[in-house]
């Protein structure tokens, strides 16, 4: 992506049309690994065996329009027969799978630019099981009540960002009754948020931790 400025206009984007995209696949289904067929009629992809929550490898790919098609890797049992997936120039994206009434998918995008002193971070909930979640950001010094950073009214499938100044972070997920009952979902070890990546977090059901919920960093 270029941009054109000069006196008198404003920023003009233009994009590299041969420019590639990147893709990875969030397998977010407790008991089953994966199979991720990627096609489009110049080339495709072949993801296999992606485990219980985890993430593939980024896999770079032309510009087009692709058939996405998911089946357990024990059964071959087709879950997802050619989703339609669009992949444009530049474009970073995670193909997150999960559990509804059915097994959905959903494409989520990246902001890969590097920062000085702050991270970009995104929050996609999966846990079916709630709405309007609240997850706040806390440092040492801080409670969920004092916290500084915070992201609220978290659906179901809403994905959600905020940008955080460089520090160690204590990750809590929140849930607050219509009577004001509130429901640690999760709560994380201090996290450093120090480097020039950013981050991506997804909120999963999860039977085997403490709370019964994972946030899984993609």
């Amino acid at each position: 992506m270029i941009d054109s400025v000069d006196s008198t206009t404003t920023p003009t984007s233009y994009t590299n049309i041969d420019a590639t995209a990147d893709f990875r696949v969030f397998n977010g289904l407790e008991q089953r690994s994966l199979d991720v067929d990627v096609i489009s009629k110049a080339e495709s992809h072949y993801l296999l065996d992606i485990a219980p929550f985890t993430v593939s490898d980024y896999q770079q790919t032309g510009f087009n329009d692709y058939g996405v098609s998911v089946t357990d890797s024990a059964t071959a049992e087709i879950l997802l027969d050619n989703v339609l997936v669009t992949f444009n120039q530049d474009d970073v994206r995670t193909l997150l799978l999960y559990q509804d009434d059915t097994i959905k998918g959903m494409v989520i995008e990246h902001d890969l630019r590097p920062r000085a002193f702050e991270n970009n971070v995104d929050i996609v909930n999966l846990s079916q099981d709630y709405d309007d979640l609240s997850v706040y950001f806390v440092r040492s010094s801080e409670t969920i009540e004092s916290a500084e950073y915070s992201i609220k009214d978290l659906d179901f499938t809403d994905q959600d960002s905020l940008v955080l100044l460089h520090d160690d972070y204590e990750i809590n997920v929140v849930y607050e009754s219509d009577t004001g009952t509130q429901t640690l979902l999760y709560q994380s070890d201090f996290i450093s948020f120090d480097g020039e990546s950013n981050y991506s977090f997804v909120l999963m059901p999860d039977s085997s931790s403490s709370f019964g919920y994972n946030l899984v960093q993609l």
